[in-house]
């Protein structure tokens, strides 16, 4: 487990979670959708009040995002996808929009999008954060979002 991330025992039995996950650079966000689901089972989080949802990349995910959400029944979401640095700044463009569109729809919301987006420099850098363990930012964002949620 991370040095900074103190896993607690919540009980979200009752909360209803939308995952978006991007398909560009797919097998890494497979680690990071297994992480995040492994987190809401030990969040006991049902599996029939989990919705899996499928974006292009990175840049269609606070769109996704925001639709999930104003459904009155979901309670929380997890954006998940990876960037990773090319030969330009597009990455830093794109990790910045998206973050800054993310944390607006949680905020104009009222409720909680838990942030799997890894931002690396190389692919070996994503790979090791979406490893199937407990340091993988699928599995730290669906905890922070189950925590979230339960702050309502």
């Amino acid at each position: 487990m991370s040095k900074n991330f103190s896993k607690k025992k919540f009980d979200g039995s009752s909360l209803r979670i939308v995952v978006v996950a991007a398909r560009f650079n797919e097998d890494i966000c497979e680690g990071l959708l297994k992480g995040a689901l492994l987190a809401l089972q030990e969040c006991k989080v049902p599996r029939e009040h989990i919705t899996v949802i499928r974006v292009p990349g990175s840049f269609e995910l606070p769109l996704a995002v925001a639709r999930a959400l104003d459904d009155v029944d979901i309670d929380a979401a997890v954006a998940l996808s990876v960037l990773i640095k090319g030969e330009t700044k597009h990455d830093e463009f794109l990790a910045n929009a998206v973050t800054s569109a993310l944390q607006d729809i949680a905020v104009r919301l009222e409720k909680p999008v838990g942030y799997g987006v890894i931002t690396a420099i190389t692919q070996e850098q994503a790979l090791e954060r979406a490893q199937e363990n407990q340091d993988n930012r699928g599995y730290h964002a669906a905890y922070a979002a189950v925590e979230m949620a339960l702050l309502r």
